[in-house]
Order: structure tokens, then C-alpha cells, then sequence
């Protein structure tokens, strides 16, 4: 072999191995937190729905995680972030009554939610269940089941645990399927 074809042919290598640590290296990473931040969030709306008596069905619609990371310095991020599930979105609504017959309150997923009353909001056209904040006619408040504690509670010691016991395998498994990828190439 002559010397300019071993020359090109190291700076071939050379490129080749520059272009995998610099793009397989940051996919293989974001993928395994990305697939991490997966298995962090199952988790913890399967303690959050535990704890709050609520289906996961609906935690699940409420709660997003989002994964960012520097390509710079290796450094992820993952954040949780959570809302409010209101309370007629729970199950069927249907009016809660004495055994006198008087009507007591609101009865939407197997709780009573006494002095509610069903509306529609003019502004967005949905139906909720409200309760008057005061003696008077307004204000009035959307009755919500409030999930942020219980997540607040789970999402960090869920989010350690996690990142110690499966993201090293899971960052192994992609950095082989990207090295494989480049090896086919070859």
C-alpha cells in the first residue's frame, strides 16, 4: 500500500471516529434519558394514582416529562411536569342525595363533592363542577383533584432511583446499537 492512499485512509479513520464521539455518543445518551424519563414517569403515576385513589388513565393525560440535554458537557435534564385533573373528568357525574332525597353535592368518580353544582363555561364551552367560593353568586372555583404534592413527593426519589439502576445499561445498549450502525458502514 503506498503512503498517500495510508494517509487518506488514517484521516478517513480519524474522521469517522470524530463523527462518533460527537454524534453517537449525544444520541446514544439523550435516547437512554429519553427512555429513562419513560420508565421515571410510569412509575410515578403508578405511586401517584396509589396514594390519590384516582385511575392512571387520568394521571398519565396529566402528567409530561420533558428531556433536554447539553451536547457540550453531557449534562441531562429531565423535568415533570404536572397539572390539576378536574374532578368531572373522573368518572360519571350524577347528584349526590340524602335518604330523604334532599340533594347533598356532586358525585363524579366515587367522591362527593357537597355544595357543587355542574356548569358549562362560556369562555371554553366545557362542562364543569364548581362551587361557590363565598355567600355570593360568584366568584365560583372549578372543583380539581390536586396531583402536584403527590408528584412533588415521588418525582425525585423515583427519578434517583431510576437513573441509578437503569440508565447505565440502557446508555450501554444504545452506544452498541449506534457502534453497530457504523460498524455495518465499514
Amino acid at each position: 500500500m503506498s503512503q498517500p492512499a495510508l494517509n487518506r485512509d488514517v484521516r478517513k479513520l480519524a474522521r469517522k471516529l470524530s463523527d462518533i464521539s460527537k454524534r453517537a455518543v449525544t444520541k446514544s445518551d439523550y435516547a437512554a434519558l429519553r427512555k429513562t424519563a419513560g420508565q421515571i414517569k410510569t412509575r410515578v403515576v403508578k405511586d401517584v394514582a396509589g396514594e390519590a385513589k384516582i385511575p392512571q388513565k387520568h394521571i398519565r393525560k396529566r402528567i409530561y416529562t420533558k428531556v433536554k440535554i447539553s451536547r457540550d458537557q453531557r449534562i441531562g435534564r429531565i423535568t415533570g411536569y404536572r397539572r390539576n385533573i378536574p374532578a368531572i373528568s373522573l368518572g360519571t357525574v350524577s347528584t349526590a342525595r340524602t335518604r330523604k332525597g334532599q340533594v347533598r353535592g356532586i358525585k363524579a368518580g366515587g367522591r362527593t363533592y357537597p355544595d357543587a353544582f355542574v356548569n358549562k363555561i362560556r369562555k371554553t364551552g366545557q362542562w364543569q363542577i364548581m362551587r361557590r367560593k363565598g355567600a355570593k353568586r360568584y366568584p365560583v372555583e372549578v372543583i380539581v383533584v390536586k396531583i402536584a404534592p403527590f408528584v412533588d413527593r415521588y418525582l425525585p426519589r423515583r427519578a434517583a432511583e431510576i437513573m441509578r439502576q437503569k440508565y447505565p445499561a440502557l446508555l450501554e445498549h444504545e452506544l452498541k446499537y449506534r457502534l453497530q450502525k457504523y460498524a455495518d458502514k465499514s
